[in-house]
């Protein structure tokens, strides 16, 4: 406890000294940026490692840990290895790292981590350290065919949208990723749903299945992974398996040296080979595999460039605040849709334009809270996020609410390197299945006694 009271006061001070050189003007280089970024991630991390209440690969931490790599992996790695570890990309790519604002991009990347790792391991209150999850309910577990079958379900729905796209010939197993997008993302109304129920299916088996249970969940999943990576998709596979190791965690699961030996392959040498090849085509390259330290890092840590874009257009003056649009801009849509004779409308200001103005780039939380308050929008963001993760996981989740809670980190993982407008929406829709498989269950007898009304 000691240690973990030291790690957030160290966070603290560097809290207040990296808010004092933005709002006085960046005078660190962008290497002493990185610097401070580096050591700042490295004690928000000791923060999870020493707190009894958190895991360190928990659902809060896995968040965590991937908004450091979309926000310093590329500039760690530019700024200690030398630039030769960017030689995959082309000079206009990188023409981000000569802007006179990479330094304030990298800080305002530091605050954030800084204000989710304070949020996330500050407690106002003293709250109970819970059970882990599968001794609380393991008694349970024969009761929970409902939600990892409709899991698998969703698992199987999933992998034969696949196979049809593939009967039509619409894709090659193997082909381009060019290919993939234009003839099954761009011509398909329901894509993204598709992969929603990729993610909300496994998430669920994990949440809520036994060993066996979740060896069939895991195969149905990798059915649909193997096409997915083998046409250059990667996000759509890797956000939901951190989110998935998050559950598990939180299930007290032991992380067994194989599943360690698979997460290594995946991150240095699955990640790199399919971003490098994803063009020419995974099948035609498969005489390039191997393994590759950097570039994974590299190719994650890419997300920092739509902060240094937004902040280039704020000095030039061509983009302003937006002052929570992008936030409430959803709300007012989904109330629109569910009660459209209410005629809810909002005039879309020309600085809501992410989608255009960085097409193929995403985005991030980072630059989308700074683009609608400044640096205060990246301290409440990334604390109200941090608070709720942490809460949620320091409690005692049944079943349901744990596969609730486990979609939603997948959905932020997703959003850390994207847009926040998905966001709201789609975790509407995933409390409504999860509450229509509890019903169901608590009708055939096999729910819990207690609700998950409060998810």
């Amino acid at each position: 406890m000691k240690k973990n009271v030291i790690c957030i006061f160290t966070l603290l001070m560097l809290w207040i000294y990296v808010v004092v050189e933005i709002v006085s003007g960046v005078s660190l280089s962008p290497k002493g940026a990185t610097i401070i970024a580096i050591i700042a991630s490295a004690v928000a991390v000791a923060c999870f490692w020493t707190n009894c209440k958190l895991s360190m690969i928990g659902m809060t931490s896995v968040i965590m840990l991937y908004t450091i790599l979309t926000q310093f992996g590329l500039v760690a790695i530019y700024y200690i290895l030398g630039e030769t570890y960017l030689q995959n990309y082309t000079s206009y790519t990188l023409r981000f790292l000569k802007s006179g604002q990479l330094s304030e991009a990298i800080l305002l990347g530091t605050i954030a981590i800084i204000t989710y790792a304070i949020a996330a391991n500050v407690e106002l209150t003293q709250q109970r350290i819970v059970m882990p999850f599968r001794r609380n309910v393991a008694e349970n577990l024969s009761d929970n065919k409902g939600i990892v079958n409709i899991g698998y379900a969703f698992l199987i729905i999933v992998f034969l949208f696949y196979c049809f796209y593939l009967a039509i010939g619409a894709f090659k197993v193997g082909g381009s990723y060019s290919e993939f997008r234009d003839n099954v993302i761009s011509t398909s109304n329901i894509y993204a749903y598709i992969l929603m129920l990729y993610s909300m299916g496994i998430v669920f088996v994990i949440a809520a299945g036994d060993k066996k249970q979740i060896k069939i969940g895991i195969i149905l999943y990798c059915l649909s992974a193997f096409i997915l990576l083998m046409t250059g998709n990667k996000g759509e596979v890797f956000y939901s398996v951190l989110a998935c190791i998050g559950v598990a965690k939180y299930r007290d699961f032991k992380v067994d040296k194989k599943i360690i030996l698979l997460m290594c392959v995946i991150v240095f040498v699955i990640i790199p080979f399919v971003t490098a090849n994803r063009e020419a085509g995974i099948s035609n390259s498969i005489n390039n595999v191997s393994l590759n330290f950097t570039d994974a890092f590299t190719e994650m840590g890419m997300q920092i460039r739509v902060s240094v874009y937004v902040l280039d257009e704020m000095v030039r003056g061509t983009r302003n605040l937006m002052f929570g649009y992008s936030y409430y801009a959803p709300v007012i849509n989904i109330i629109s849709k569910i009660v459209p004779f209410i005629g809810l409308r909002l005039v879309t200001p020309s600085d809501y334009n992410f989608l255009t103005k960085y097409a193929g780039m995403g985005f991030s939380q980072v630059a989308e809270s700074y683009c609608n308050f400044g640096i205060v929008g990246i301290i409440i963001f990334f604390f109200v996020i941090g608070k709720m993760m942490a809460k949620k996981e320091r409690s005692k989740l049944n079943r349901y609410q744990l596969a609730f809670w486990g979609c939603i980190t997948s959905i932020l993982i997703n959003a850390a390197r994207n847009r926040f407008a998905f966001v709201l929406g789609q975790a509407l829709i995933i409390y409504i299945v999860i509450t229509v498989i509890e019903l169901y269950d608590r009708h055939r007898g096999g729910g819990y006694n207690a609700s998950s009304a409060n998810c």
